[in-house]
């Protein structure tokens, strides 16, 4: 009879925790109380560009939102697939995103978060915004969308979401959002960055995924900046001038000057690459994952790479300088002296500007 009372009790209890929303953590999920000061909002346009991220990162109210997509099954947890939100040292569960479909994370902007369902079926991709204070998903459209970086955060918080094209050689057309709000379906492409007397922006046409960087001067005349193969590109201000993260191979990094010199600043010789770019007020931080080859149908990797690992660069001289040998595949900044870190696993760690681990925040331990 005691034994039956004593699970009957476990069971309550249990249940309690679950019907409070206090998320249990799984075997193999750590969660640290250690968690540094947020601000209650921060945009910095970096943190939009984590496209080879295994887990997006937000900050809202000065909580820490994070939503997990391991491409690792060894790695796949509980909550891989979910929103959660870290209350008190748990990992809450919020929602599904898309119903439990696999989605592919836009940005945020304010309180919204954006993503779309990644199935692509014959009614096209449907995109979706989460109201983070609200706990509330929003359908916004079906549609057919193209290359998201060519995405573009407008400075009044909307956003310009590209549409696919079939008609090589002529611009994209865009959605214009404004919050939960669709202002139109079939807008202009938004100015670009202005850098002194010319507007330098990110663009592609008709169904060219590899988008180029153009200049536009004074005049209106508009330019490629040339530039090596990338699998994609982002530009970002930084400094006096801007960068550009040229992915996917060996020529990753490049600096407009102010006087409009495009120069190389990073590059690793090898066949493919991964990286995770984060730019704050007065440096840039580049996480770096490369490989030789094939072995086999595999991607291979350098022995004893001392390459590989996590670089900072200062704004002021350009000069990359490795500052650690992990590899991260998102990095994130939120102001303060601090960075987040996602890696592989989906774990998210809380790094000095140095490099060094301050904290592990979420540990994901492989299965």
């Amino acid at each position: 009879m005691k034994r039956c009372k004593v699970i009957a009790v476990v069971l309550m209890l249990l249940l309690t925790a679950v019907c409070t929303g206090c998320a249990l953590l799984p075997a193999g999920v750590t969660v640290s109380a250690d968690v540094p000061d947020l601000p209650a909002e921060f945009f910095c346009l970096s943190n939009q560009h984590q496209w080879e991220a295994d887990a997006w990162l937000g900050v809202y109210g000065g909580q820490l939102y994070y939503l997990p997509q391991c491409n690792d099954s060894m790695n796949d947890t509980a909550f891989d697939g979910w929103l959660c939100v870290l209350e008190d040292g748990q990992l809450v569960k919020l929602c599904r995103p898309a119903g439990g479909e696999r989605v592919r994370i836009i940005g945020q902007s304010g309180c919204f978060l954006y993503y779309y369902d990644i199935r692509n079926g014959d009614d096209g991709d449907r995109l979706y915004c989460y109201d983070l204070p609200l706990r509330r998903e929003t359908l916004l459209a079906t549609t057919n969308l193209s290359n998201l970086s060519l995405t573009v955060f407008a400075e009044d918080g909307s956003l310009y979401i590209p549409l696919y094209n079939r008609h090589s050689g002529e611009p994209h057309r865009f959605l214009h959002i404004q919050g939960d709000r669709v202002l139109s379906d079939n807008a202009d492409a938004p100015g670009g960055i202005a850098l002194g007397n010319r507007v330098y922006a990110t663009a592609g046409e008709g169904v060219d995924f590899r988008e180029k960087i153009v200049c536009t001067d004074e005049s209106g005349l508009t330019a490629d900046v040339p530039l090596p193969v990338a699998s994609y590109r982002t530009l970002l201000p930084a400094g006096d001038g801007l960068l550009i993260h040229n992915a996917g191979y060996s020529q990753l990094l490049f600096r407009i000057s102010p006087d409009h010199e495009v120069t190389p600043v990073f590059s690793a010789e090898c066949m493919s690459s991964s990286t995770a770019l984060a730019v704050t007020e007065d440096s840039a931080y580049l996480s770096l994952k490369r490989y030789a080859g094939y072995n086999d149908i595999f991607l291979r990797r350098y022995e004893n790479d001392a390459v590989e690992g996590t670089y900072h660069i200062s704004l002021t001289d350009f000069t990359p300088v490795k500052i650690s040998d992990a590899i991260y595949s998102g990095l994130y900044f939120f102001g303060g002296d601090y960075l987040l870190a996602c890696d592989e696993s989906c774990s998210v760690y809380v790094l000095n500007l140095d490099g060094s681990v301050r904290a592990t925040l979420i540990y994901v331990q492989e299965r």
